[in-house]
């Protein structure tokens, strides 16, 4: 209950509360550049649905794909958790080997997949390059900490000022940290580009 969480469930179904602990929790899980399995995914009340998996990772690797849904991570059932339970059993999981039980959508049954956590280096900005014609192409795959950092960093190094135009892919980008995308839509790319 409360006045915050009824005005959230006026939002779509992305949108959750959390208090200050939760959220010091999931900042931690964003800022972490330390081990992990590769993947984005979108924490609900008893749900953790994969969004993406990236390219050459454990996730990636297994099988695991966007739409698949976790059951549950070392015999740890998470249908019953809240999500600050959730994001706990995620943030232990990468300590060490992970079994995790998963549903793909259409399938019944649930799969398992024995996951190796491994250093994570996965910059937001996936790809950066110049088109013919002089308009810079910079793919965004989802939004971090660093996100607007290092485009701002990709269009310099394609040429900044020099570049004649600018296309910024977003397709299939989950999102991520609100405040970061707030941080990218508020680059200021005229200046760069002049």
């Amino acid at each position: 209950g409360g006045i915050i969480p009824g005005m959230l469930r006026r939002l779509d179904p992305h949108s959750s509360f959390l208090d200050t602990e939760q959220f010091s929790q999931l900042k931690r899980m964003q800022r972490s550049e330390v081990k992990g399995f590769g993947s984005v995914v979108s924490i609900l009340p008893g749900r953790v649905i994969v969004l993406q998996t990236l390219p050459g990772t454990p996730m990636q690797r297994s099988g695991i794909s966007a739409g698949d849904e976790l059951l549950a991570i070392n015999n740890i059932a998470l249908g019953p958790l809240t999500p600050e339970q959730l994001m706990q059993v995620l943030t232990e999981a990468r300590q060490g080997q992970a079994l995790v039980h998963v549903r793909k959508p259409g399938n019944s049954r649930p799969l398992q997949f024995t996951l190796t956590p491994q250093e994570m280096q996965a910059p937001s900005v996936e790809r950066a390059f110049v088109l013919d014609g002089g308009t810079g192409y910079i793919r965004v795959g989802s939004f971090d900490e660093a996100t607007a950092r290092d485009m701002q960093a990709a269009i310099e190094k394609l040429g900044g000022s020099k570049l004649k135009g600018l296309i910024i892919d977003l397709r299939n980008n989950p999102g991520g940290a609100v405040s970061s995308a707030l941080d990218a839509a508020r680059l200021r790319v005229t200046r760069l580009m002049k």
